[in-house]
C-alpha cells in the first residue's frame, strides 16, 4: 500500500488512494475479513499507520479530510482550527495520491551528485514535486502558528521538524537547477551563488534535524554499538550500520543510496562532503583547471570507514 523501501526519510503515503481502495474492496462481492500491511519502515510518516489500524474498528472508511483532522486532535492532545486546516491541506498535498507515483518525493540533499539529478534510491523513486509547493509551505505556516499551545507535545515537534524537512528538501531543488544552469552557461557568478546557497540549506536542514531525536545519525551508530558483546563486534556493527545507509555494500554495487536518510549527522558528515566534491569539481572546470581527482567512491568509502571513535 504505501512503499517507504529503505526506511527513506520522506513525507509519502497516498491516503485518498488508500481510501479509495478500502471502499471498494468493504463494496465488493466478497469483503475482506482482515486488514495486514507489509513494508520495510514504520518510523516515517506515523498517520499511515494510524488511519490503516483505525479502519480494524470501523464498518465505513470515513472522508479522509474530517478523519484527519480528528487525528490532529487526538496527536496533539489539543483541538485547533489552524492545525486541523493545515492537516486537511498536508493531506491533498505531501499525503495525496498522484498518477504514476507511488514512491516518496526524494530529497536532492541525499542525491549522488550529476549535472542531472532525478532520483536518490537506484530504484523506481524521484525528487519530482507533484504538489503545489506553495500550499504546502503555507500549511507548514499554518501548523507552527500553534507553538505557544503545542511546543511541548512530542508529536506535534516530530511534525514540524518533519514537515519543515520536506518543504526544505523540495526548495532546494531551486538553486540546484540555477547551478546546472549556470555552469553549462559558463556563469562563474551565477555558479558561486547558486552553489553557495544549495550548500548553505544543506546546512540548514542539518541543523534543523538535530532538533528531534528521531533524526540523529548519532542514534542509529550508538544503538548498533550498544548491541554488540565485544569491542570487536561494535566496530563490525558500526561499520554495517554505516554501510547500509550509505554504499549498502562495502563492494561497489547498484545498490548505494538505496536506503538514504534524511538525518542530522549523515548531512553534515556524508552528503554535504559529496556535494562539495561535486561543486569544487565544476569549479575547477570553470577555471579551467584540469587535475586528477579522488574518486567519489573514495570519499564514500572512507565515511563507512570511519568509527565512533574518530
Amino acid at each position: 500500500i504505501v512503499e517507504i523501501y529503505g526506511g527513506n526519510v520522506a513525507l509519502h503515503g497516498r491516503l485518498p488512494a488508500i481510501t479509495e481502495n478500502l471502499a471498494a474492496a468493504l463494496n465488493s462481492p466478497n469483503p475482506p475479513c482482515g486488514l495486514g500491511m507489509t513494508w520495510e519502515s514504520i518510523d516515517s510518516n506515523p498517520v499511515v499507520n494510524d488511519f490503516l489500524w483505525d479502519m480494524r474498528w470501523r464498518k465505513n472508511v470515513p472522508d479522509p479530510e474530517t478523519w484527519i483532522g480528528d487525528y490532529a486532535v487526538r496527536r496533539y492532545g489539543a483541538d485547533l482550527p489552524e492545525v486541523r486546516a493545515a492537516w486537511q491541506t498536508i493531506l491533498r498535498t505531501a499525503y495525496g495520491a498522484y498518477p504514476g507515483h507511488r514512491r516518496p518525493t526524494e530529497s536532492i540533499f541525499c542525491a549522488r551528485p550529476s549535472l542531472n539529478v532525478t532520483k536518490v534510491s537506484p530504484f523506481a523513486a524521484a525528487i519530482a514535486v507533484h504538489y503545489d509547493q506553495r500550499q504546502f509551505r503555507d500549511a507548514v505556516k499554518q501548523l507552527l502558528v500553534a507553538a505557544p499551545q503545542l511546543g511541548g507535545q512530542a508529536g506535534y515537534r516530530y511534525d514540524v521538524v518533519d514537515f519543515t524537512r520536506q518543504f526544505l528538501a523540495n526548495a532546494a531543488q531551486l538553486p540546484y537547477r540555477e547551478m546546472v544552469a549556470a555552469f553549462k552557461a559558463g556563469d562563474q557568478a551565477g555558479f558561486k551563488r547558486a552553489s553557495g546557497e544549495f550548500l548553505a540549506m544543506l546546512v540548514d536542514q542539518d541543523r534543523l534535524l538535530g532538533t528531534d531525536p528521531h533524526f540523529l545519525l548519532g542514534k542509529w551508530l550508538d544503538d548498533a554499538r550498544r548491541c554488540a558483546p565485544t569491542p570487536e563486534q561494535a566496530l563490525q556493527n558500526e561499520r554495517n550500520a554505516r554501510c547500509l545507509i550509505t554504499t549498502w555494500t562495502q563492494e561497489p554495487s547498484n545498490l548505494g543510496d538505496y536506503a538514504w536518510r534524511e538525518w542530522n549527522g549523515l548531512l553534515g558528515s556524508y552528503y554535504k562532503p559529496r556535494w562539495e566534491w561535486f561543486v569544487d569539481g565544476l569549479q575547477m572546470t570553470l577555471d579551467g583547471i584540469r587535475t586528477k581527482r579522488i574518486p567519489l567512491r573514495t570519499v564514500e568509502e572512507a565515511w563507512t570507514a570511519r568509527s565512533w571513535a574518530n
